[in-house]
């Protein structure tokens, strides 16, 4: 994130917000459902091959589905050109879902670019898939230096595998003298681990990635005994650590804002419903399912406007708990070579960051 982007997102953000403040609920739920969305956040799938203790997947009581083609298609040909970002991630692993691949040709041949998150077991098996694939970035977790601490919380996972594949993602895009997907290595810091920041810098810097990133965990885990033990062994509410989830003062809190900018972006669950937020991970706030209409007609439905309506007056209960706000974004600690956004990575060089994330590691 340069000086210069974070002060011009400030920018933005304070006209947008004087904008939004001057005009009525009615109006301005009608300006976002008009605009349709630049960017949207697709579950490829619930189901997953690992059982981290502060993920619910393996809780929802939306069960095991996935994302059709047809689903990505009526969001893609719904937003027309003025959608620009697709990622394929809120719960689950990606890549258990078949038609994964397939939704992200059709994004990048209308011209949207893509992204994923993955845990990285099931990359040896698909890299080609990836490559062939067009998509724009990828993100791999590999949460520790070494295999005692990534099992802590990456319960399933296997370390070594994890990171063979991505070395391996990595030589085989240079081998073609392609430039994408840009890959990211993500490791997520818990107390245990944030000793190691610069072993961490270091080792995934090795691994020839364009970026590396140190992410603060979420902390926003369903009341369970995997989460309830996991929690008891690291110190999560220490504000003195680097990096513990901020305190974020209300004013900032996107829940207190008029508009929040989660609502202004499409998020899809897995089974096609059409909900407020990335946070609904239970589709609570769902207000129209693709396999029952298409993505235009659910954006500026009455089903919206109700959602809308109840974030301004306060009532909607996905934001009841959320801490997310822009402090999140303003005070996050640097990392190596980390985008501010999804946009920001596919505008952005991939080789040029290559450079910078491995000669920072250094």
């Amino acid at each position: 994130m340069t000086w210069l982007g974070s002060r011009a997102r400030r920018v933005k953000r304070t006209v947008k917000r004087a904008l939004f403040a001057s005009v009525p609920d009615a109006i301005l739920s009608a300006i976002v459902r008009r605009k349709l969305p630049r960017s949207a956040q697709l579950e490829a799938t619930t189901a997953c091959n690992l059982s981290c203790p502060l993920c619910v997947t393996h809780d929802t009581p939306r069960g095991r589905s996935m994302l059709s083609r047809d689903d990505v298609l009526s969001v893609v040909k719904g937003c027309g050109s003025r959608l620009k970002f697709v990622s394929f991630h809120v719960l689950g692993e990606p890549l258990l879902n078949p038609e994964l691949f397939a939704m992200i040709t059709d994004c990048e041949a209308a011209n949207v670019r893509t992204s994923f998150s993955t845990n990285g077991l099931l990359l040896g098996r698909h890299r080609q898939a990836v490559l062939d694939s067009g998509l724009s970035f990828l993100s791999v977790a590999i949460d520790g230096v070494d295999a005692q601490d990534y099992e802590r919380y990456r319960k399933g996972g296997d370390f070594n595998t994890v990171v063979q594949n991505t070395r391996e993602l990595v030589r085989a895009r240079e081998t073609r003298g392609a430039t994408r997907p840009t890959v990211q290595a993500q490791m997520v810091m818990f107390s245990y681990n944030e000793d190691r920041e610069r072993e961490a810098q270091a080792f995934l810097g090795e691994l020839g990635t364009d970026i590396v990133s140190l992410k603060r965990p979420a902390y926003t885990a369903h009341p369970g005994v995997a989460a309830d033990t996991f929690l008891s062994q690291v110190d999560h509410e220490n504000q003195a650590r680097r990096y513990a989830r901020p305190v974020s003062s209300p004013e900032k809190l996107y829940r207190n804002q008029r508009m929040c900018p989660q609502l202004e972006r499409a998020t899809v669950l897995s089974d096609g419903s059409v909900v407020s937020c990335c946070l609904d991970a239970l589709g609570e706030s769902s207000f129209g399912n693709l396999r029952e209409n298409d993505f235009a007609t659910i954006w500026r439905g009455r089903a919206h406007d109700r959602v809308l309506r109840d974030f301004m007056s306060g009532t909607l209960a996905t934001c009841r708990h959320c801490t997310l706000g822009y402090q999140d974004l303003d005070d996050a600690p640097e990392p190596l070579q980390s985008p501010a956004s999804a946009d920001e990575v596919i505008s952005s060089s991939p080789r040029a960051e290559a450079g910078s994330a491995r000669g920072a590691a250094g």
